[in-house]
């Protein structure tokens, strides 16, 4: 991830951002396989009024090496 996509991130309003994740943990949150990865997801959250998982059963428990952000910080379905 270079400067550019940071800088480029930083700038944008995001409405709702639609995550992928390899993990999904009651303890740990959202996490991810790629350290960049990670940094890039966590990046668009900060950006972004409300945040949503995209999860199949697998993922949910399934652990990874990095984490993105911690479950309060994402909506589930209500």
């Amino acid at each position: 991830m270079g400067i550019s996509t940071v800088d480029t991130i930083s700038n944008m309003l995001i409405d709702t951002y639609f995550m992928g994740v390899t993990g999904l943990l009651p303890y740990a949150g959202a996490k991810t396989r790629d350290l960049e990865e990670a940094a890039l997801k966590r990046l668009i959250c900060l950006q972004s009024s409300e945040v949503f998982t995209m999860v199949t059963g697998d993922k949910l428990g399934a652990a990874s090496a990095y984490s993105i952000v911690p479950l309060s910080d994402v909506i589930g379905d209500n």
